[in-house]
């Protein structure tokens, strides 16, 4: 969330910008504070404007409310209200009782699709969801040996560092792991000093779905000093990570209770990057909210492996449906970016 704060000098004539801020990290001030901060006493007659609505609730940090209260800012124009059940609405209440004027609902829609992890982490106690794949024009992800290095080329790669950077974790799973030993990390070094700049991890949580602890243990996704939780159904030790136990939902892993998982410990964003099988259980689950396809001007023909792997549904009425979100093109390559319906 980005207040900005600005005096309008005369309705008639250009305005001025006093100052903005954003919420930095979980735990520290929230945006309205650090904007407060940078604009001081001339925040007194302001108006104020804010993706989110004010929290009006003591959490981490005290309620951003009284702050704006205490400036004796004169307006307050909010994109979205505040999902959170201790927010929701209570804080625009409390401006009202204090002679702030509010104004509600501008841009509303784009500040909800700004912040959409959060939102639906309130609502629904789920994270946002993305499923990245790159695959050939007939769908292969990989040859018949399993080669899959490289479908796409090297700038549709760096776009996939940018998902990375946004996410606060990335699933994948076991035989990805033990095929391709990848690293899945945020390798961009101008985003890795931003994230050090700011106090937070410099990589995303990792989790592999691994129901029988498989995974090597001088695999690469521990050379990298990050976070790494082992999603499995029993007890296991010698690993560089966290064992998560979870409960099995058709012979694998419950997904949505791992989802939910994470998103009780206040994980927002997902991106999973994984193969066919993993890919197809959360579409087949319909947890996807957002499927990202990179295409490459390839084929592969019959041999090659498909892209999804799940139960086929038994009728047309049964299919999935997203709709058109995007599209970019990497040289030859392209970008589509669908959005889950149902979503």
């Amino acid at each position: 969330m980005s207040p900005h704060l600005h005096r309008g000098w005369d309705w008639d004539k250009d305005r001025v910008i006093l100052g903005s801020g954003f919420h930095e990290k979980a735990g520290e001030p929230h945006a309205e504070i650090n904007a407060l901060k940078a604009v001081g006493p001339q925040a007194e007659g302001a108006t104020v404007y804010v993706t989110l609505e004010p929290c009006n609730h003591f959490g981490r940090t005290p309620p951003c409310v009284d702050a704006l209260i205490q400036a004796r800012v004169a307006r307050v124009v909010i994109a979205a209200v505040d999902p959170n059940p201790k927010v929701n609405g209570t804080g625009i209440e409390k401006l009202r009782a204090h002679g702030i004027e509010v104004t509600t609902g501008v841009l509303a829609e784009k500040a909800v699709a700004l912040n959409k992890g959060f939102h639906k982490r309130m609502q629904q106690d789920l994270p946002w969801v993305r499923l990245k794949m790159a695959m050939t024009l007939d769908g292969k992800i990989a040859d018949v040996n399993g080669d899959s290095k490289w479908i796409t080329h090297e700038a549709a790669r760096q776009d996939v560092q940018l998902w990375r950077a946004q996410s606060q974790v990335i699933i994948t799973g076991v035989s990805t792991v033990i095929k391709d030993n990848p690293h899945f990390t945020v390798r961009d070094k101008k985003i890795t000093l931003l994230r050090k700049k700011r106090g937070v991890p410099l990589q995303p949580l990792l989790v592999v779905c691994d129901t029988h602890l498989r995974t090597p243990k001088n695999a690469n996704i521990f050379a990298d000093n990050r976070a790494v939780w082992l999603a499995t159904v029993g007890a296991g030790s010698g690993f560089a990570a966290e064992i998560k136990q979870f409960p099995i939902h058709h012979g694998r892993i419950d997904l949505k209770a791992l989802l939910k998982h994470l998103a009780e410990r206040g994980h927002n964003e997902v991106l999973v990057e994984a193969g066919s099988t993993l890919a197809g259980a959360f579409l087949e689950a319909n947890l996807v909210d957002e499927l990202i396809v990179y295409y490459a001007p390839k084929l592969m023909g019959d041999a090659g492996q498909s892209a999804f792997c799940f139960r086929e549904p038994k009728s047309m009425a049964q299919l999935q449906h997203f709709s058109m979100h995007s599209v970019k093109t990497f040289g030859d390559d392209v970008r589509l970016i669908y959005l889950n319906k149902e979503a």
